[in-house]
């Protein structure tokens, strides 16, 4: 029995699967940079640790694992802003998103033992209390915390290459710390859920604005600063960070969400129906 089972779990085929796509991955890498691999190398390194680390630590937490996901395109885009305007001086944006597919492979999946190959999964699954809510825990508290203090950092960084004068860089350092402390109020305060709904859809609306407003005054730092702000907010207002319930996440998304059952059909029965004996021949 516990051989068919390690058989069963054994996915040494798909190890090979997915070290050739790392392979490949190297390979467009080498092939776009081309003879600027050592000045491209650095993003490459720091988008693979990013992947591996979004796959491996952050997951434990599934707000800061779906906001550091979407943290990774906007942090594409910037870097892609910043190879238009010339700032960094090498190819940033291309490196950035191969590295990342590469450390995402390597974080998520197993590479040895007797599940190689198949999907990586935290060891420790947190289970709904009593209530139906989840706890919290001081590792919940600091993954997200650091999670949101590297984007406000890589958001300050953006800004301070973007902006074209002292006047624009206050400006968008400004809208920075502002989208995040709209951001932490969003999800620091209970509202109601269509309230919450029209304002979460606010954030896309809000980028498109600043898109426009940015190129018209030639300051593109500014959809840069609204995205990385107020994703760094969602992180630090949904969470406790005091008490006992430190890293636990604030109501409404404190709990696990209510399946729907799905009803069970009652056989049909027949009303009023009455079989028919049959009459043998000849009685």
């Amino acid at each position: 029995m516990a051989k068919s089972v390690l058989k069963r779990l054994d996915q040494s085929g798909g190890r090979l699967f997915y070290g050739g796509m790392i392979a490949l991955m190297l390979g467009l890498f080498a092939w776009l940079t081309r003879g600027r691999i050592v000045e491209a190398a650095p993003f490459l390194a720091a988008a693979v640790v990013y992947g591996v680390l979004l796959y491996r630590v952050v997951s434990v937490s599934v707000r800061a694992f779906t906001v550091m996901s979407w943290a990774h395109l906007a942090i594409f885009y910037a870097l892609t802003s910043l190879d238009v305007a010339g700032k960094v001086g090498i190819p940033a944006s291309g490196p950035w998103f191969i590295g990342f597919i590469i450390g995402g492979i390597a974080g998520g999946y197993t590479w040895s033992g007797p599940r190689a190959g198949t999907e990586f999964r935290q060891a420790k699954r947190r289970k709904p209390e009593a209530d139906g809510s989840f706890g919290g825990s001081g590792w919940l508290a600091v993954v997200n915390g650091l999670c949101a203090l590297a984007l406000l950092g890589f958001g300050t960084a953006t800004v301070m290459l973007l902006s074209p004068t002292a006047a624009a860089t206050a400006t968008a350092l400004t809208l920075l710390f502002g989208a995040f402390a709209a951001g932490w109020a969003l999800f620091r305060f209970s509202l109601p859920v269509t309230v919450r709904s029209w304002l979460l859809l606010g954030i896309p609306v809000g980028l498109f604005v600043l898109l426009f407003v940015g190129g018209a005054m030639e300051q593109m730092a500014l959809p840069h600063a609204w995205v990385i702000g107020v994703l760094a907010g969602i992180l630090t207002g949904g969470r406790y960070w005091t008490g006992d319930r430190l890293g636990a996440p604030r109501p409404p998304f404190a709990v696990r969400g209510r399946r729907r059952q799905r009803k069970r059909r009652r056989p049909a029965q027949a009303h009023g129906r009455t079989a028919r004996a049959e009459v043998p021949a000849g009685k």
